[in-house]
């Protein structure tokens, strides 16, 4: 059975990442989305947002670099 401290970390971090993703652009945010959520590749994620796979990287790495930063406290909380 999980560790009840452990669930409202994880609710925590859930709702925190909801909550950046909903701060990104949205170009960042669907990249992230796509791709780190879906696991689609850039080339996919690509076709899907009509844009060069290049561009779904760029918004991928700012997504991820601003969310690393907002989600930083986490880093090491989560199993």
């Amino acid at each position: 059975m999980a560790d009840p401290a452990q669930l409202v970390s994880r609710t925590e971090f859930r709702n925190r990442l909801r909550q950046s993703l909903a701060a990104l652009p949205e170009r960042q945010a669907n990249a992230f989305v796509l791709v780190r959520l879906e696991g689609y590749t850039a080339g996919e994620a690509g076709s899907v947002l009509k844009v060069r796979p290049a561009t779904v990287r760029s918004n991928l790495r700012h997504a991820t670099k601003r969310i690393r930063r907002e989600l930083k406290e986490f880093k090491n909380g989560l199993s």
